[in-house]
């Protein structure tokens, strides 16, 4: 009995040691909340959307590279974009949304007014730190975006957008497990990896299919207001 405790002790451990891990935090400046769509009988399909800039991958958690696509789990397409965005719009706001070829169309554009990384100061750290940073302690890393998604819709009169930011938190380690500490600031998302096993919001997709979806209702419902509805 002792002799199978122990080695399942080895076996954990060892996972541990021979596996890279990471924790993530994700939040935004995007306030969700209850909004009264009563008496609401328009609805919306998102038909277009502009592409989100390549280089914004590690928060966004989409590519325009097959190659990545392939190799990064749960990340997104650039090319289904618009498709993600419209099923996710559908299940997060069936009141406001839907598949129907009678909905209004809505064109998206996405602007990066900012970007923001912490990768040249985290190699530093680890090189400065002979891996101390990284292999024994998590190694931090920051990505900050600050959007304005613009809502065009020619058939029902509406232009308007929303300003956000969205930003990343996260460590890493290999071999050390240590990672797996959450990160003591506060989250809208949290997630995490030992790798190749990661948790549903790890990649950043579908919190920023969320906070796009909620930028766009946020502008359709500044939008009726001003109509007085």
């Amino acid at each position: 009995m002792l002799g199978k405790t122990v080695l399942w002790i080895f076996i954990i451990l060892s996972v541990f040691l021979i596996t890279s891990c990471a924790s993530k935090n994700f939040s935004t400046t995007l306030i969700f909340g209850e909004k009264d769509w009563k008496n609401h009988e328009k609805r919306f399909r998102i038909a277009a959307v502009t592409p989100l800039q390549q280089d914004e991958l590690f928060i966004s958690g989409y590519t325009d590279s097959d190659y990545w696509y392939e190799k990064i789990k749960d990340s997104g397409h650039m090319k289904n974009l618009v498709i993600d965005l419209q099923e996710k719009a559908c299940s997060l706001y069936p009141d406001v949304f839907t598949h129907k070829n009678d909905a209004l169309p809505l064109n998206l554009s996405i602007i990066t007014l900012s970007y923001k990384n912490t990768s040249i100061v985290s190699s530093f750290m680890a090189s400065l730190s002979w891996g101390l940073f990284g292999v024994v302690l998590p190694l931090p890393l920051g990505f900050t975006c600050e959007y304005k998604v613009i809502v065009e819709s020619p058939e029902a009169a509406i232009w308007q957008e929303t300003v956000f930011k969205n930003k990343l938190s996260s460590w890493i380690s290999f071999p050390s497990p240590l990672a797996l500490i959450p990160i003591p600031r506060k989250a809208d998302r949290r997630a995490r990896v030992i790798h190749p096993y990661q948790s549903q919001y790890y990649s950043g997709k579908h919190f920023m299919l969320e906070c796009f979806v909620e930028a766009v209702v946020q502008a359709l419902y500044r939008e009726r207001k001003l109509a007085g509805v």
